[in-house]
């Protein structure tokens, strides 16, 4: 009898372990997006909370990447570019080790009417938050540029942290119409806004920050821009057929007219007249060139051997200048 007891209990006691463990508290972030430099709430703004590596600030990986594998359908026959097939009867070749799972990635929320958000059901980590929204600039917590990075959160378990204030800028717009030679509007033309910026070596660099296209009256917008300095440039670029480049000819009836690749403001009129307008006051060196491909006149090494083909000019504060520039002709450049 006493011995039918002492088994009975030891059956009962890996039952009494096997009790389900308490998920560890969630914490949440709640915040308001208003306008810049106002008290304004911005309704129906997308809120994204991304985890980041505490150490470097970069994303961690999510779960629902695509991936592209290859199927063989002839286990006997190896793949191109891959390990040979295995020799019958030898043992399959092991697997490759089973990478970690990653996290789900966090659900975005969207402001209310009066511009708050909150974010539940967050684990204990380090976190960024974007906020964005049809024709404003994409602005992260604690940014204080457009080009820099926000500030990182980091959430303890359980923690909620309140009070977050994200500000969100109006994007810019620029609209305008192009003429050919004798006036018309000049239809299919691509113009491109392009901007200055700098590797991580010091090289600068230009990007190309936008793009669109003439109409039938030779209109075109560009449309949620960044605010900050761009060139504005239109044409053909050289070396690319006209109808080839991107946006490429939308009606069989259209012509695919080529015109000069061209930089605003700085272009001549019929008469030989040019304009400049908001430069900044300084020391400048004016050149004129008959025929410029593309980029060339931004590259240093390019514009040393004709310094001394420009005009020097000197910019003060609301003074308007009249300005002769020689023409540097085709002929003069090197290698044409």
């Amino acid at each position: 009898m006493n011995l039918y007891a002492v088994t009975l209990a030891l059956l009962l006691l890996p039952q009494q372990s096997q009790q389900p463990q308490t998920p560890p508290p969630r914490g949440k972030m709640e915040g308001t997006v208003l306008r810049e430099a106002t008290t304004e709430p911005v309704s129906g703004a997308k809120v994204t909370v991304t985890r980041v590596n505490a150490s470097t600030g970069a994303a961690i990986p999510t779960a629902g990447t695509i991936n592209t594998f290859l199927i063989n359908p002839s286990p006997n026959v190896g793949l191109p570019g891959g390990p040979p097939a295995p020799a019958p009867g030898a043992a399959a070749p092991a697997l490759p080790p089973q990478q970690p799972v990653q996290p789900a990635p966090i659900p975005s929320v969207t402001t209310d009417r009066d511009g708050k958000f909150v974010v539940p059901d967050l684990e204990e980590g380090t976190y960024r938050i974007a906020v964005t929204l049809n024709g404003y600039v994409k602005q992260e917590y604690g940014q204080r540029s457009f080009t820099g990075q926000g500030s990182v959160l980091t959430l303890t378990k359980g923690e909620t942290i309140k009070g977050l204030v994200v500000r969100l800028t109006r994007a810019a717009n620029i609209n305008g119409r192009i003429a050919d030679e004798t006036g018309q509007p000049a239809s299919g033309v691509t113009v491109r806004i392009i901007k200055a910026t700098y590797n991580a070596n010091g090289i600068r660099l230009f990007q190309q920050a936008g793009t669109a296209r003439t109409n039938d009256r030779g209109e075109y917008r560009l449309y949620w821009i960044t605010p900050g300095r761009y060139y504005l440039v239109a044409g053909t670029p050289p070396g690319i057929p006209p109808g080839v480049d991107p946006g490429g000819v939308p009606s069989p009836n259209e012509t695919a007219d080529p015109y000069t690749f061209t930089y605003y403001p700085g272009t001549t009129d019929q008469a030989g007249r040019f304009n400049m307008r908001d430069v900044a006051p300084g020391d400048y060196t004016l050149f004129a060139w008959e025929v410029l491909d593309g980029f060339e006149f931004f590259d240093p090494d390019f514009v040393k051997p004709y310094e001394t083909l420009g005009k020097p000019v000197h910019v003060e504060e609301s003074l308007k200048l009249n300005v002769d520039a020689k023409v540097i002709p085709q002929t003069a450049l090197a290698g044409r």
